[in-house]
């Protein structure tokens, strides 16, 4: 479960390192853009590298939360699955652009313009596809909305942090109209915002999955002593049958 904070970590350190966090400007010429890959580029391949590696830890997470959604739609879970194939395309959208970059700084000489092509695919594939974050992190608050158990397994509000997320991310489907200004894909609200509400929802999710794993297992051992109770009434039952059975014989002799 914690696989999802550890994400934003490795990701931020990464990024970091690699000196893209913001990013480099989308308004940035072509001989800028070179001068970044070619002054470092083995420490922009390093963190490079662990920005990938973060990626790759969403997987878990998804997996966690696939677990308890089901828990609330029951053995046919359309929407538990619908996150499940979102989520693991969601890491595939960060892995791959980070690849793309990693492309320029493995060969930092080639010619100015092939660079800036490199780096503008890259952040327009990291930032400009929010629509699969969007979608996940909706699915996730109807299925919490759905739950009418008396203990649910999520509150109601998770759902609702769940949606106002999802419209956070909406500013960073616009990037490829701005080069400058807060929705750049360097701007206070494509960058910063979309990725600091994507942080906290993951925070947030793994403070509620944890409490839902918690009260999961309490159920569970309930459920036990439920069961083990049960089987030692049964048991006695058929002890005292016997005992009856024996007593019959014995008189009957």
């Amino acid at each position: 479960m914690w696989s999802g904070v550890a994400m934003v970590i490795v990701l931020l350190v990464g990024f970091q390192i690699a000196g893209f966090s913001p990013p480099p400007s989308p308004h940035d010429t072509a001989a800028q853009i070179a001068a970044i890959f070619r002054a470092h580029p083995d420490r922009i391949r390093l963190g490079l590298v662990l920005t990938m590696f973060g990626s790759a830890l969403l997987g878990p997470f998804v997996a966690v939360t696939t677990v308890q959604m089901k828990r609330i739609e029951g053995s046919h879970s359309p929407l538990a699955y619908t996150q499940l194939a979102l989520g693991a395309l969601l890491a595939i959208e960060f892995i791959i652009p980070v690849g793309v970059l990693e492309a320029a700084a493995f060969h930092p000489g080639m010619s100015p313009a092939t660079l800036h092509a490199l780096d503008d695919v890259g952040w327009l594939l990291f930032v400009g596809a929010p629509s699969t974050a969007i979608v996940e992190t909706i699915v996730i608050g109807v299925v919490i909305l759905q739950d009418r158990r008396p203990q649910p397994v999520f509150p109601r509000w998770g759902a609702y942090a769940s949606f106002i997320c999802a419209a956070l991310y909406i500013p960073g489907g616009l990037i490829v109209f701005f080069k400058t200004g807060p929705l750049a894909w360097n701007g206070a609200v494509a960058w910063w915002v979309g990725l600091s509400a994507f942080g906290v929802w993951l925070v947030l999710m793994t403070v509620l999955e944890l409490r839902a794993i918690a009260a999961q297992q309490l159920e569970q051992q309930a459920d036990g002593n439920d069961d083990g109770a049960s089987r030692l009434d049964t048991l006695s039952a058929e002890v005292a049958s016997l005992r009856e059975q024996l007593q019959r014989v014995i008189a009957s002799r």
